[in-house]
């Protein structure tokens, strides 16, 4: 029971990174396999991507696995993970590597639509975002001709420019962690609730009201987790090769340019857990605001354990 009632919290952005990095902590070693393996086929797609200079055919095949199969796999794993989490709390099942592949393996072609789904909408947003961003630009450029063309003063013009162009990219980012809140509990609700995915698809979208500052939270803590471990592993590499009379020649560069890709890779997969164990959290922390998750769950404990009359 303790479990489940240190889960079932309302929890703040603060207190949801917290919990997903004490949860990586505690389950270091699977969740950095779990991570790894969309991240290793990322690795992959961009190696063959580095070769479509020379072969086109060898190019879209690693732009297809970077950009297409890497990001369904990772989408169907967050809600393995969502779905492994749950079972550790609720139920105090182990968490594992195998548990994560078991949730998705029973009802992987569900998992695959709901995948698909999200990675259709995700571009969406970016699509969306960028649009939002072009019109503020739009608006701003007859105010940044009218300043040209002034005499006077075009300080305030030039902010005027600024203040539109500021507010169409908050627009659009609004629009895009939007979409990304709801399609990451897309996932973990056909993997926890085991919806068809059309359903699923209206659940996400009544749960993830609400919930852009904490995916931004999390996106934000991930990427400097990831830059962070960058630098950690990046900085000695750079003294020793400092050290042994490192030349800035064109080859020099291409081999740092390599080694340093290689290195944002693997600090990349180091990183990518805490968004998994976020948004799986955050699925609870959903439900727990919204329909009284926790209250449920408490009364069947209760009933589990009251004794036999």
């Amino acid at each position: 029971m303790s479990n489940a009632l240190a889960m079932l919290q309302p929890v703040s952005t603060g207190d949801l990174i917290d919990r997903s990095a004490r949860f990586y902590r505690a389950h270091f070693g699977s969740l950095l396999l779990t991570g790894s393996i969309p991240g290793m086929i990322a690795v992959a797609g961009g190696i063959l991507r580095s070769y479509g200079e020379t072969t086109v055919p060898i190019g879209l095949l690693g732009n297809v696995i970077t950009f297409f199969v890497a990001p369904v796999i990772n989408l169907m794993l967050v809600g393995g993970v969502g779905r492994a989490i749950g079972d550790y709390f609720l139920r105090d099942h182990p968490f594992s590597l195998p548990a994560v592949l078991m949730a998705v393996a029973r009802s992987p072609a569900r998992h695959l639509r709901a995948a698909l789904v999200g990675w259709f909408l995700l571009p969406l947003g970016v699509v969306l975002a960028v649009m939002a961003l072009g019109l503020g630009a739009i608006f701003a450029s007859p105010i940044l001709i009218t300043a040209q063309e002034a005499t006077g003063p075009r300080l305030v013009a030039l902010g005027g420019v600024a203040f539109l162009t500021v507010l169409g990219a908050a627009a659009g980012a609004f629009i895009f962690l939007q979409l990304y809140g709801r399609v990451v509990l897309l996932q973990a609700t056909v993997a926890i609730e085991e919806q068809p995915v059309s359903r699923a698809f209206r659940r996400a979208f009544e749960l993830g009201r609400k919930n852009w500052r904490k995916v931004l939270g999390v996106l934000a803590f991930e990427y400097c987790l990831t830059w962070s471990v960058f630098l950690a592993l990046g900085t000695p590499v750079a003294m020793v090769a400092l050290s042994r009379g490192f030349q800035t020649t064109s080859g020099g560069l291409e081999k740092a340019a390599f080694a340093s890709s290689i290195l944002l890779n693997i600090a990349g997969i180091c990183a990518a857990p805490i968004s998994l164990v976020a948004f799986a959290l955050l699925y609870f922390d959903c439900r727990v605001r919204k329909e009284g998750l926790d209250l449920q769950v408490l009364l069947e404990l209760e009933q589990a354990e009251a004794p036999a009359p």
